[in-house]
């Protein structure tokens, strides 16, 4: 009892992850009272944390990493949980993670060990996006559970919530790619495990988000999230093995024409039918 009542041991009960990196204007907000973040600081269960105009990422006492865009809003909780509340965010779990559940208005997320995800939540379009880059996660909705595997990506909306699952081909990335992928690289340069980075056409770290103007690429599947639109190049389905085009059959020779006989009856003496004769 003396112990739950010590300040310092009730403070330490309730961290559940810390700011490993912060650029710009990030805000701690606790119990509704904001407080600016700062590297280094620790996060309780409940706390939320908006990036206004900066960036930010949060590591969690198991290693797992979640790193948020602008304009972002995230919640974290004890038991492997966050909330994301709005904007992006992309996630990478750690190999002894037990598996973390991400909270939107449309569904949970169930994210298995070692699986690595991206999340656009937009409140404004009542639209959640969830693009599994390795591994896999579990969506779970008021109108089932579905497993999204990895490059696949699920849009959720409507009053169920109900995923449309689609396939995705990895482009080159934006900025917030490139801002994660040279995180990835640190961490990997100062852990002895290295940790899964995103994969690429090319094989280099980071990339399956895009940001382009439509007409830049060709057509897109868009996304209107919070003050920014998401393109996405769907993935094609494969055409298989490309076989020579069969020849035509070839046409039987159309036989020629019946020849007409008419029988022409002659007015003769004898009045028989004279015998039948081609008719000219």
């Amino acid at each position: 009892m003396v112990l739950a009542m010590t300040p310092g041991v009730a403070d330490a009960a309730t961290v559940v992850a810390r700011l490993t990196r912060v650029e710009g204007a990030v805000t701690i907000y606790r119990t509704h009272i904001p407080s600016p973040a700062a590297a280094g600081a620790i996060l309780h269960d409940g706390d939320e944390v908006r990036t206004e105009a900066g960036r930010a990422e949060i590591t969690f006492t198991d290693g797992s990493v979640l790193q948020l865009d602008r304009a972002s809003r995230v919640a974290v909780y004890e038991h492997q949980r966050f909330t994301v509340i709005e904007g992006r965010v992309d996630f990478r779990s750690a190999a002894q993670a037990m598996g973390y559940q991400a909270q939107t208005d449309f569904g949970s997320v169930r994210v298995r060990p070692r699986g690595s995800l991206g999340i656009l939540a937009d409140r404004r379009g009542r639209q959640a996006l969830v693009i599994v880059t390795t591994g896999e996660a579990d969506v779970d909705s008021p109108w089932g559970r579905a497993t999204i595997y990895a490059r696949q990506l699920a849009l959720l909306s409507g009053a169920t919530g109900r995923p449309l699952v689609t396939p995705f081909t990895p482009s080159r990335g934006d900025t917030f790619d490139t801002w994660c992928s040279s995180r990835d690289r640190v961490a990997a340069a100062t852990t002895p495990t290295p940790s899964p980075q995103y994969p690429s056409p090319s094989g280099e770290p980071g990339t399956v988000l895009d940001i382009y103007r439509p007409s830049d690429r060709g057509p897109s599947s868009l996304f209107v999230a919070p003050q920014l639109v998401w393109g996405f190049r769907r993935q094609a389905p494969h055409p298989g093995p490309q076989l020579p085009p069969p020849a035509p059959p070839h046409a039987a020779p159309k036989p020629p024409p019946p020849e007409r006989r008419d029988i022409v009856i002659e007015a003769a003496t004898s009045g028989r039918a004279s015998q039948p004769r081609p008719r000219p």
